[in-house]
């Protein structure tokens, strides 16, 4: 002990006088705007050049809490010390190890990498307070000395006669003369790496660190050859840094003294050292006349780029919830495919002090104690102990580990995020040797009490959370075994600390953490996006064909790229194989093309077979260009190249049709005012006023015909980008001036007699993005809306709108697309974005991925999205079976060519004259009496343009909200009523379908209720519980088409009336030959004039119109799209256009039924009525047979006779 003492004696004496030596500050940093990100931080933020650079003071959200106002540690309020970190930690968190059941431990792993990079408690190393498990004497320890107190009852380590932990204070404010003093006299602690997500960990903190890691040629970083692998340069400092007898051992140099702790963090690091590598070395094929500087600037550029994709959109949504993040504005619009424009120079990103002591420290109980060895055949072959291995890397390069500990990383699920620590960071973290080490969660809680973190009650009333103001209050937040031990460690609730209580709490919504830590770690990751001037989706910093491809970027591909002998993956690293992510070549993975940056491609010729873009002035925009027709079979995924006189007709995110010129008070974009001046009358007291709420059933049609509608509806238009951004949170309003962009909430007036019994005072609205926004739309000088889907009939819901997005949903074998097993029977595979999609409340919840988002919406929807989904694997099987020569892209295509030409006859021949008439279909040619010689109806136009009309898809086709059904039955073999759900209770969360065999009895009941009566009233759960999630009510549907309607700045409903030739109404009393006279007199009760009145509302009032369930005005819009939506398909299955049917083909696609469509895809439905539409009738015309007896489309005529 005495010559241990010596030494301290030694290294306080050179403490004190490097202390005193005189301080040479840095120079205030000169920016300019010009300049790539800097690696020290600086000018990130040209007006405040040193928010987020390294060396800088926490942010502090609450003012520290210290004992003395300077710097001495809190006491309790009795001014009793507080319990022993190690023992709040023994007595509050257990140590049981409980995997995961998704995720792998790469997530965590991710989330230490991160935390490295964004903070790092400065100089908090390097002194001695508590030698060889002994106290240092109080003469001889370091002012900075702040050691944990082990009891000797301690079970574990007061058996090895551990009396203390080491724990150094974090250099302050106080001792850095060069830091900012305007905080006040207390000590601020000192990070001393960036704020920003730059990947500092692995380029360093400063210049002169990062040109040490650099090798100056070819933009490379340096690196070393060993055992035919690459590794970090050698640490000069090895047995300083990592726990090694010499120099000789593995220790890597890197930007982040700590990349070695863990032979995981480890792998990380040299991942993404090694991406920068094959980075700058694509770069300089693409660019050989590139410098040193530029490729390795280029290349950090876009390191960072893909890293900040990852942690957004891939990353935090596990443990943060991705409903959290769009809602506290840590992640832009989702569907957003354009920048971000949210950058603000007023937001300063600096990592709080709760943040990084408390917060983002959650995940240190996810680490498990063993890491598993995988074999390249994906067998474990073994497992190593954390604790051997912290500070000694070289484990990496012993035999196989490097491989197996990296195959590992991504099949080992991590811990359980609960109160449980592993013993291995409970007891025995940093042992080096010893029978013990030190533990983590007492040293997180005393390096909160060293930052001064103000109390747990304090950060809640920071967070708008109500105080704790007794014990029985944490019922709410904390496990009862929680609740209990807390009063027996704490004096009062308001000793209680943000690092111990923020880390017992219960999780919060879609995310891992309790509420407090969530509202840190939102508050935290908003600012490190928004106050980012260099973050990849900003405008100006990325042009937006490469943002498109950096959008690409996934850990899986990080990791096979810079992964030695890691041929294949799941496709989300994050989460464990399941039938939703399966292990893939890593050629099968999204990759960045970096094609994009080369510095020479000033011309780029276009020839459109795809939607191919054209890189001008910055933006990447489609071209009009030729469309080689013999080389396009089939269609598109994007409906591009479908008219070959204009090849964007019918494309996505292309305006919608206006059959009249927009209504908007401005002549731009502000929603329409009455002729008076007066704004338009609230939508909700509309709908409450005009619209009933009284259920009658339909006397012939069943809930499947109204169903139906909706998919198609999906299937034609999607009002772009109106989801991600919250408008009215909770139902509750938000003032004015802090309403985010684009949104127009729905006010719910405060005698409304049913939404304030839940307290809602609003419901919420996001505008359609428009025109005015994209970039590369025509600009009207109004505002014309955007649908983000095809408008072709071409089953997008199940296909997707683009190549990419239907990559994801294929197979890529015998032409099928994906399914998941589950339970005997297939379905769509699992929604990686379940959380934000749909409502995950219980562990039966599922949420789907399809080519359409809203396929989650309600079970019947869902099941009608699984038959054709499920229709196209039976079609690619039964033409394997029949052309075995066939490979996988001639199956797909034909088998989706054909469930598409099956849909469409089923659309045309079947479904619309139900709605529309068949005689109104024929006198406007949406059918034909018959066909020419061959079979065909030949009344395709190359001029026609199919793009979905305005006032089709935000008016007329939205009559079908008033037949939808309150309740969905659920009937048995032999018909029988067996019960029913709740539809509101069911909306986004299609896990109904899965339990027990409802999707068979929900099916059976979707052809066995009537919908409700086509009239002028809605379901109450239509009305006021649509999407309540688990609150008592929710929305008002036709509130919001109303709502929406005026978004869109749709003419009035007079203007409609003229152009359909129905005669402009001059007097109220003009109206009642189309609307009865009562329902006119309400009408003039809301709007001041005749010609105030909107489409949206008296179209869906108008009596229907002779063999029709619309009324005429509405009917003539719904003739207008349909009739253009055929004659301008150049791919409609009857019109012999492209590459057409042949005529034995053609005679079998129009035996397609709906009835034989659900018979042969729902297992247990063995009988059904001939014409699904229609109810049953056992003496009439539409008994139920056998699905045997129903009719089939062979696919004999599809035999390859070659």
């Amino acid at each position: 002990m005495r010559s241990t003492v010596t030494i301290l004696l030694l290294a306080v004496l050179c403490q004190s006088a490097l202390t005193q030596s005189q301080a040479v500050c840095p120079d205030e940093p000169i920016c300019n705007e010009s300049e790539l990100s800097r690696i020290d931080g600086t000018c990130n933020n040209l007006r405040n050049p040193r928010w987020g650079s390294a060396n800088r003071p926490y942010v502090r959200l609450v003012p520290a809490n210290y004992a003395d106002g300077i710097s001495e540690p809190v006491h309790a309020m009795s001014g009793a010390a507080l319990p022993s970190a190690r023992t709040l930690s023994l007595n509050l968190f257990g140590e049981t190890e409980m995997q995961h059941p998704w995720n792998t431990l790469v997530s965590m792993q991710f989330g230490q990498f991160v935390a490295h990079d964004m903070s790092f408690t400065a100089d908090a190393g390097g002194i001695q307070c508590c030698a060889d498990g002994k106290m240092v004497p109080t003469e001889l320890a370091s002012e900075r000395c702040l050691p944990i107190a082990v009891l000797p009852d301690d079970p574990v380590m007061g058996e090895e006669g551990v009396e203390c932990m080491n724990l150094v204070r974090t250099k302050t404010t106080l001792e850095d003369p060069c830091s900012p003093q305007e905080a006040g006299p207390a000590a601020q602690q000192l990070s001393a790496v960036t704020a920003f997500l730059d990947l500092s960990v692995v380029y360093g903190n400063t210049a002169e660190q990062s040109n040490r890691l650099r090798a100056h040629s070819g933009g490379q970083m340096t690196v070393e050859e060993r055992g035919g692998k690459q590794w970090p340069p050698s640490h000069p400092n090895a047995t300083t840094r990592c726990d090694v007898k010499s120099d000789t051992e593995a220790c890597y140099l890197t930007g982040d003294v700590r990349s070695n702790q863990s032979p995981h963090l480890t792998l990380l690091h040299l991942a993404f050292l090694l991406e920068h590598n094959r980075l700058a070395g694509e770069l300089v094929t693409l660019n050989p006349s590139w410098d040193d500087t530029r490729l390795f600037q280029e290349a950090r550029r876009i390191n960072i780029a893909q890293y900040q994709a990852i942690v957004y959109y891939e990353w935090l949504p596990i443990y943060l919830g991705a409903a959290n993040m769009m809602a506290a504005g840590v992640l832009p619009d989702l569907h957003q495919p354009d920048y971000t424009t949210d950058y603000n120079t007023t937001v300063d990103p600096t990592v709080s002090n709760a943040f990084a002591t408390a917060a983002f420290r959650f995940f240190h109980n996810l680490i498990a104690g063993h890491l598993d060895l995988v074999s390249e055949s994906t067998q474990p072959t073994g497992s190593i102990r954390l604790s051997d291995w912290l500070d000694k890397p070289s484990v990496l390069e012993v035999a196989e580990n490097y491989g197996s500990l990296s195959r590992g990383m991504v099949s080992q699920p991590h811990d359980r995020p609960n109160v449980h620590f592993s013993p291995e960071v409970k007891h025995f973290l940093f042992r080096r040797g010893g029978n013990v080490g030190v533990d983590l969660k007492a040293i997180d809680i005393q390096r909160a009490r060293d930052h001064g973190l103000a109390t747990y009650n304090d950060y809640r009333a920071h967070c708008g959370l109500p105080r704790i103001t007794s014990w029985e209050s944490f019922n709410d937040l904390l496990r009862p075994p929680s609740v209990r031990a807390l009063p027996e460690q704490y004096e009062t609730v308001d000793d209680v600390e943000l690092a111990v209580a923020g880390a017992l709490e219960r999780h919060h919504g879609d995310g891992m953490v309790g509420e407090t830590f969530s509202c840190l770690l939102l508050d935290q990751f908003r600012r490190t996006r928004v106050g980012d001037r260099f973050y990849f989706e900003n405008q100006d910093v990325f042009s937006r064909r490469q943002l498109y491809e950096l959008r690409k970027a996934s850990m899986a591909r990080v990791l096979c790229d810079n992964t030695r002998g890691l041929n294949e993956i799941q496709r989300q690293a994050f989460f464990l194989v399941r039938d939703g992510n399966p292990v893939v070549s890593c050629g099968q993975l999204p990759a960045v093309n970096l094609v994009r940056w080369r510095s020479d491609a000033t011309v780029v010729r276009c020839a459109l077979t795809v939607l191919t873009v054209c890189s001008v002035a910055g933006a990447v925009c489609p071209t009009v260009g030729s469309c080689d027709e013999g080389t396009m079979p089939y269609r598109s995924a994007d409906g591009s190249c479908n008219s070959l006189y204009n090849p964007l007709y019918g494309t996505p995110y292309r305006p919608y049709r206006r059959l009249l010129p927009a209504k908007y008070a401005d002549g731009v974009f502000e929603p329409a005012r009455m002729s008076s001046g007066r704004p338009m009358p609230n939508a909700r007291q509309l709908s409450m006023a005009l619209f009933g709420e009284t259920e009658t059933q339909d006397g012939r049609s069943t809930i499947i015909n109204m169903q139906f509608g909706q998919l198609v509806a999906h299937d034609m238009s999607f009002t772009a980008d109106v989801f991600g951004v919250k408008c009215c949170p909770n139902g509750k309003k938000i003032p004015p001036d802090l309403l985010p962009p684009r949104c127009m909430p729905l006010d719910v007036p405060a005698d409304d007699p049913v939404l304030p019994l839940g307290g809602i005072e609003c419901m919420s609205m996001l505008r359609t993005k428009t025109t005015a926004e994209h970039s590369c739309a025509t600009n009207y000088g109004v505002a014309e809306q955007l649908s983000s889907v095809t408008a072709y009939l071409d089953l997008s819901i199940v296909y997707g709108n683009g190549a990419e997005q239907t990559g994801t949903l294929r197979e890529y074998r015998a032409g099928r697309m994906r399914v998941e097993h589950r339970q005997g029977q297939y379905w769509p595979p699992h929604n990686p974005n379940a959380t934000r999609l749909c409502q995950m409340r219980a562990d039966t919840d599922v949420c789907y991925l399809t080519g359409d988002l809203r396929s989650n919406q309600s079970p019947h929807l869902a099941i009608l999205q699984i038959v054709h989904l499920l229709e196209h694997n039976r079609l690619a099987g039964a033409l394997a079976a029949l052309n075995g020569c066939w490979d996988d892209e001639r199956l797909f295509q034909e088998a989706r060519r054909i469930n598409i030409a099956k849909y469409q006859s089923i659309v045309y021949n079947d479904w619309l004259p139900i709605y529309m008439g068949r005689e109104n279909m024929l006198r406007h040619g949406l059918l034909h009496a018959g066909t020419d010689a061959e079979g065909y109806v030949r009344d395709y136009n190359p001029l026609e343009d199919a793009t979905v009309s305005n006032a089709f898809g935000t008016a007329a086709f939205r009559y079908f909200h008033n037949m939808i059904v309150g309740r969905l039955d659920l009937y048995l073999a032999d018909r029988e009523r067996s019960g029913s759900v709740r539809l509101s209770d069911w909306l986004r969360r299609p896990g109904v379908l899965e339990e027990r065999n409802n999707r068979e009895l929900l099916t059976r009941g979707m052809v066995s209720q009537a919908h409700d009566a086509a009239n002028e009233h809605l379901t109450p759960e239509a009305k006021h519980f649509l999407f309540r999630n688990a609150n008592p009510y929710g929305a008002d549907l036709k509130a919001i088409d109303i709502h929406r309607a005026r978004d869109h700045g749709l003419a009035s409903y007079n203007d409609y009336r003229e152009l359909c030739g129905l005669g402009r109404a001059a007097h109220w009393a003009d109206l009642h030959a189309s609307i009865a006279p009562a329902t006119v007199a309400r009408l003039a009760r809301w709007y001041d004039t005749v010609d105030d009145v909107e489409l949206a509302v008296a179209g869906a009032l108008e009596t229907h119109h002779p063999g029709a369930t619309v009324g005429p005005t509405f009917l003539c819009v719904l003739v207008e799209q349909f009739r253009r939506t055929r004659t301008g398909d150049r791919f409609f299955y009857e019109n012999g256009a492209g590459a057409g049917f042949s005529a034995r083909q053609l005679r079998e696609l129009r035996q397609a039924t709906m009835a034989r469509l659900l018979c042969d895809n729902t297992d247990g439905l063995a009988r059904i009525q001939h014409n699904a539409f229609f109810l049953a009738d056992d003496d009439g015309g539409n008994p139920p047979v056998h699905c045997s007896e129903l009719p089939e489309v062979a696919l004999e005529p599809w035999r390859d006779e070659r």
